[in-house]
């Protein structure tokens, strides 16, 4: 919000209007991940690209295995 000068309210009417048109999603609260065009079919981009985000955000631990 301070990086694009936005109050809370303005950045949630905003973040609302790009959801609405597919371009941003919100997997947790507060937290937003950007539609390319080829993710705005399935709703999200590839998990491998933002889950150690979300996690850094969250300030959580986290171990993947397979």
């Amino acid at each position: 919000m301070q990086a694009l000068g936005l109050s809370p309210a303005a950045f949630s009417a905003a973040a609302t209007r790009l959801a609405k048109k597919s371009r941003l999603a919100s997997p947790r609260r507060g937290f937003f991940l950007i539609l390319r065009p080829e993710d705005r079919t399935a709703g999200a981009p590839d998990p491998v690209r933002w889950i150690d985000p979300l996690m850094q955000y969250l300030v959580i631990d986290y171990l993947l295995s397979s």
